[in-house]
């Protein structure tokens, strides 16, 4: 009888040390303009994966301070959550600081709540380097408005919201955002941000450990911005040659044959 009750306790001992080992969080797949997104929301942390990037975000209790790291390049930094948040104020001049509407609403079977902001400015290069990324029915003048909503039937700790409030740039967020749309004249809707699932589910707590041993690199360089960047550089330099070109009147007259012979012959001359 003793051994048998020995087996028993050493079964629990096991399965309890097993459920030690987990922790209970809202596990969101998303699908943004860069790709796809795994978003998990514990009582004590959170963790973003972006894996079309290869890069991850964590901000957990106690110290909260926000680690962001490219996992196949080993590198990454961590700042200070306060730091973190102050990313919005990058948008207070072109983003109304207030909503201009709020309300509470069903949203795949969940309360949420719903927000619309006003876009406040217009930069003519900013429509331009905007129609690069967007294709077809999408492209169309600059959006002058974006409504989101975010999750509101779960309570989420203050450290959570503000690390939220810095990775969407957007304030007074109160949860997890579920979707954004930008809102164009005409009504046009563009949907940057959407949820294609989400859950309540058990994971390691192994998954909300910092990462060490990255080495130190800066935002565009943990997102692999670089390469990005020198692409656009030539689109956006033909874009302000394309609007210059408009300004001059173009000649549909063909070369005199004397002045072709001339250029041929310097460009020969330069070439040796």
């Amino acid at each position: 009888m003793a051994i048998q009750m020995l087996c028993v306790y050493g079964v629990d001992a096991k399965t309890a040390a097993l459920a030690s080992n987990k922790v209970r969080v809202w596990r969101f797949e998303q699908r943004n303009q860069i790709g796809k997104a795994i978003v998990l929301v514990g009582e004590n942390g959170i963790k973003v994966t972006n894996p079309h990037q290869n890069v991850i975000w964590i901000c957990t209790a106690p110290k909260w301070d926000v680690t962001i790291v490219n996992y196949k390049l080993n590198i990454g930094k961590s700042v200070p959550l306060s730091q973190w948040e102050s990313r919005v104020s990058r948008f207070e001049s072109s983003q109304a600081a207030d909503p201009v509407s709020r309300e509470t609403i069903m949203f795949q079977g969940k309360p949420c709540n719903k927000l619309r902001f006003e876009i406040l400015s217009s930069d003519p290069v900013k429509e331009r380097i905007e129609m690069i990324y967007q294709t077809g029915s999408q492209r169309a003048s600059s959006f002058n408005a974006a409504e989101v909503i975010c999750s509101n039937w779960f309570k989420i700790k203050p450290e959570i919201c503000a690390f939220l409030t810095g990775l969407y740039s957007i304030k007074q967020v109160s949860g997890v955002l579920m979707s954004q749309t930008y809102i164009y004249p005409g009504k046009k809707t563009h949907v940057v941000v959407s949820t294609d699932s989400f859950k309540q589910v058990e994971v390691d707590k192994s998954e909300f450990k910092i990462p060490t041993g990255f080495k130190f690199a800066h935002m565009h360089q943990i997102m692999q911005e670089e390469k990005k960047a020198l692409q656009m550089s030539g689109v956006i330099e033909d874009l302000f040659y394309d609007a210059n070109a408009k300004k001059q009147p173009v000649s549909t007259k063909s070369p005199e044959k004397g002045k072709t012979e001339n250029n041929s012959s310097v460009k020969s001359s330069r070439q040796r």
